[in-house]
């Protein structure tokens, strides 16, 4: 096996590499597999941890709620599991968590992502610092055919295959040379095609994002998946769903302290509408599928805002194909969106990514944005559409 040791030597050596290139200039990215999403894009990037309602969430966010801010940041700087082993497997002890638990190491009942064996598509989204320049490669591992998920177990780099069952390379001056690999720059997103192992059950495919030896930084995440179709939440299992979507993946981070929150909802279970302080919420008078239309500003500075629209199934029965639309009265714009294809000018319009286009009993799907506003403070609008109206 390999040893920690040598991840920690090589971990010091690119430290060492980095100052060299701050020095420089250079600066650092940031990223994250958002579809099908990794366990840091279920909480965090999805759902942050002041407004976590999947239980996983919830409690990734008690056991670290600031870290989970970081989202964006699991990261080292070395050259990753095919160099060297970790104590933590998602997080491969990031130095974000001075080589700790990130909050997405723990084995709690994370959401997973319907899988099948065969050709398919990760997506990263690298819109935090983009760096296509230097990037290198990309690596996958999965777990071993008897891999047995244990909620509160602990997860090693045994429970893994040695060998990664894809490595793709990627060199920017030539950036189709790999069709595999499909840089969408406009959308700050990596599109990267692999062929998956036949497993059954739950299992966890590893990732890395890696940059070259101008930094050797490199990010680190885990996919939740089930081969059986028993998917809990989201994640496409379709080669070309990503490639084809609108959607971008992007997002402000924020701390916990720096955040503030308001909302607008729609919900067909009732007809009154109501306010109170930074939310409101009305509903139409006919009856309807029981889904609540929520609109959250989840962060807000001087001219920007992230925002999120929840959509929670209150019904008994999943409910599938759902369109929404909002509206803003002032000059508020969007500048990129996330987990759904969203079109027009405003009013906007967005319809689920295919691996979310399911809302299941008492379940919830986001999707969220980013924008610049246009007045002193983030606008709330009222979300409409055929399951919420």
């Amino acid at each position: 096996m390999r040893s920690s040791v040598r991840n920690k030597r090589l971990l010091k050596l690119g430290l060492g590499v980095v100052g060299l290139t701050l020095a420089a200039g250079v600066a650092f990215g940031h990223g994250l597999i958002v579809e099908p999403p990794a366990r840091n894009a279920h909480c965090g990037l999805n759902e942050k941890p002041d407004q976590a309602t999947t239980p996983a969430c919830v409690e990734a966010a008690q056991k670290d709620f600031s870290g989970m801010y970081q989202f964006m940041s699991v990261l080292t700087h070395a050259q990753g599991h095919a160099q060297a082993d970790s104590n933590n497997v998602c997080g491969f002890d990031s130095e974000t968590w001075d080589g700790g638990p990130t909050p997405w190491d723990y084995q709690l009942d994370w959401p997973t992502s319907p899988m099948s064996g065969g050709t398919q598509t990760f997506t990263w989204n690298i819109s935090w610092g983009p760096h296509w320049d230097d990037t290198e490669e990309f690596r996958y591992w999965i777990t071993k055919p008897d891999f047995e998920y244990q909620v509160g177990g602990t997860l090693t780099w045994d429970d893994f295959e040695g060998e990664a069952f894809c490595v793709l390379n990627y060199d920017d001056t030539n950036p189709t040379a790999n069709p595999n690999i499909v840089a969408e720059k406009a959308s700050g997103l990596f599109h990267t095609t692999c062929e998956v192992p036949e497993r059954a059950g739950r299992h966890i495919i590893y990732g890395e994002w890696g940059r070259n030896y101008y930094t050797w930084e490199r990010f680190h995440g885990c996919v939740d998946v089930a081969f059986d179709g028993s998917g809990s939440g989201g994640g496409s299992s379709s080669s070309s769903s990503s490639s084809s979507s609108s959607s971008s993946s992007s997002s402000s981070s924020s701390s916990s302290g720096g955040s503030s929150s308001s909302s607008s909802s729609s919900s067909s279970s009732g007809g009154s509408s109501s306010s109170s302080g930074g939310s409101s919420s009305s509903s139409g008078g006919s009856a309807g599928t029981g889904v609540s239309c929520e609109y959250v500003v989840s962060n807000e500075w001087n001219s920007g805002f992230t925002a999120e629209v929840r959509l929670t199934n209150t019904g008994s029965e999943p409910v599938s194909g759902w369109e929404v639309e909002w509206g803003y009265t002032d000059d508020t714009s969007l500048v990129n969106t996330w987990s759904a294809v969203v079109n027009g000018m405003g009013p906007f319009t967005a319809t689920s990514m295919g691996w979310n286009d399911t809302i299941g009993a008492g379940q919830t799907v986001s999707f969220g944005m980013q924008g610049n506003k246009g007045g002193s403070s983030a606008e709330v609008p009222e979300v409409t559409g055929n399951v919420c109206e």
